[in-house]
């Protein structure tokens, strides 16, 4: 039978609420809850946003054991040393490295090329993979990337290393057909290379048009083996699952 894995991303939902101020212990009672409900990765922070949002995560990381415990970082070194200084000493850690498209890149600041973010997300994966064993890239948003540069994007981050290629559907934009003809064919596409490095696929949708939980049944049936949800969907815009 496939089994499938949950990860909650609650912790960081709420980090990125303006409207709510959760304190340490709080965070932690709220991690050691959904723990009890057995998901199997449990995001808890980006260590690199500030100050006291790495205290948090690291105060999180103390007191959790026997579960996956997934802290953000961008693909650059000063935060995945920053994110792996928290995690390291964990039972079950995981580095979950969040991109954006070649569009946002494009225009924004940076103006890197193409071949300049994979090159990036390459070196960095492998960076992030040699210092932890499981390491998950998340590439997004879907709605601005497109098929041929997420596949590229896929096969780089495999071959780096990656466990785990999350498809986050960031703006919930997309409809259940078509998240389900994108993830047959990216499935199709990476099925030897997937099988070949142990790696999975994930999901992460957003609800900003109601689409989030058909968006996820869709990507369970077409044999997706990991899901990313939260608590009362919490999470940024309209929230996650």
């Amino acid at each position: 039978m496939r089994r499938i894995i949950i990860a909650d991303s609650t912790l960081r939902g709420l980090e990125q609420n303006p409207e709510l101020a959760i304190s340490r212990r709080a965070r932690l009672v709220i991690a050691q809850s959904l723990k009890q409900l057995n998901v199997d990765v449990l995001e808890i922070g980006y260590p690199a946003a500030s100050v006291d949002e790495y205290r948090a995560v690291q105060y999180i990381a103390t007191y959790l054991f026997d579960i996956t415990l997934s802290v953000l970082a961008r693909p650059n070194k000063l935060e995945i040393d920053r994110a792996w200084d928290v995690i390291r000493a964990t039972a079950k850690p995981r580095l979950l490295l969040f991109m954006g498209s070649q569009a946002t890149h494009k225009s924004g600041t940076t103006r890197l090329s193409n071949e300049e973010i994979m090159l990036n997300l390459g070196q960095m994966t492998a960076y992030a993979a040699h210092l932890c064993p499981d390491v998950q890239v998340s590439l997004e948003p879907i709605e601005l990337c497109g098929f041929e540069a997420m596949l590229r994007f896929a096969h780089i981050a495999i071959d780096a290393g990656a466990k785990v290629i999350n498809i986050p559907d960031t703006y919930g934009y997309v409809q259940p057909s078509e998240f389900r003809h994108l993830l047959i064919r990216l499935s199709n596409e990476l099925m030897d290379k997937l099988k070949n490095n142990c790696a999975v696929l994930s999901v992460q949708c957003h609800n900003d048009l109601g689409n989030a939980l058909a968006n996820t049944l869709s990507a369970l049936r077409v044999g997706v083996m990991q899901v990313e949800c939260s608590i009362a969907g919490f999470g940024s815009a309209a929230g996650l699952l």
